[in-house]
């Protein structure tokens, strides 16, 4: 096998470890999402929900959990705190960060300190009900999934609808097309767009016009199995993806038939739900980086390196 180190401890790629991360200690409230920023550093969302009234609360942040700076705020009032759903991405193209809440999209310029917004409720194509998962594609158009909808739509860099994807199925049946609960996006350099499927257990892959195009995994504990994929983060060849259910991230080499490259159990964090993988490249014999995994209580972090 190949030789990874993570932490202080060496272990044997494909083969499934326990990893310990650290937790951050810096005071703050519960995290709603992660996303790499372009130095490297770590976008948070944060909010605080009382008296029907929720802060929310973009910053930068050291890997390691120190504050940086303060990226965007906003208060709002709402119903009850599962109305809200949040998501943060950075894009190196037009170096923007999104955020959702319930059905608006806010781009962020954290240079100019700017924002904008954009975002109609309803059922009808180009219409939002609760964003889950956002994602930049190579051109700077913005993919937006909802998992109250169960479909991903695209928009422009300037709020215009291009088309959306995905079908909810009432029977609970897997088609090629149908989603439930998808809850992250990630895109390649092609376009592909790939999204955690969660409740269907699986990575559904779609083209650049929201063609389908495969499907990776299936309901399981096994290598190559999933238990509610939550989280994506693609980097090279490597597709990382962090499971709720089964508490663990899978590497995935897209290039060689979808083979999981490891898998890192996570003992020491309950229920992981966001993650951000900050690594210089990714491929099937080189897993490097730093790894950010948050619940919904506490953000943790590690280092990993590899070598042959």
């Amino acid at each position: 096998g190949i030789n990874a180190e993570y932490g202080d401890v060496t272990k044997t790629c494909l083969r499934t470890e326990n990893t310990y991360f650290e937790e951050w200690t810096t005071e703050m409230q519960p995290p709603m999402g992660l996303s790499g920023s372009n130095s490297g550093n770590v976008f948070v969302i944060e909010s605080l929900w009382k008296n029907q009234k929720q802060k929310v609360r973009v910053c930068e942040m050291s890997i390691k959990g120190e504050v940086i700076k303060d990226v965007w705020a906003c208060s709002r009032v709402c119903q009850s705190p599962s109305d809200m759903a949040h998501s943060v991405v950075s894009s190196d193209g037009v170096k923007m960060v999104g955020v959702g809440i319930r059905h608006e999209l806010i781009l962020v310029n954290p240079e100019l300190k700017k924002s904008y917004k954009f975002g109609k409720h309803g059922s009808y194509p180009g219409q939002l009900q609760r964003i889950s998962s956002l994602a930049f594609s190579s051109v700077g158009n913005i993919l937006v999934a909802d998992d109250k909808l169960n479909r991903v739509s695209m928009f422009s860099p300037e709020g215009e609808f291009i088309l959306c994807f995905g079908t909810s199925r009432k029977d609970g049946s897997i088609s090629e097309h149908s989603l439930n609960n998808p809850s992250a996006l990630a895109v390649d350099a092609q376009d592909r767009v790939y999204v955690a499927d969660t409740d269907n257990d699986r990575i559904a892959v779609f083209n650049h016009e929201g063609c389908y195009v495969k499907s990776i995994g299936s309901k399981g504990s096994k290598m190559g199995e999933f238990s509610e994929p939550c989280a994506l983060q693609l980097k090279g060849n490597v597709l990382a993806v962090l499971e709720k259910g089964n508490k663990r991230i899978q590497f995935i080499c897209l290039e060689s038939d979808n083979t999981v490259v490891t898998t890192l159990l996570l003992p020491n964090i309950s229920r992981p739900c966001h993650m951000i993988w900050i690594a210089s490249r990714g491929v099937k014999d080189q897993i490097t980086g730093e790894l950010v995994v948050a619940n919904e209580k506490k953000v943790y972090f590690n280092t990993l390196s590899s070598n042959k």
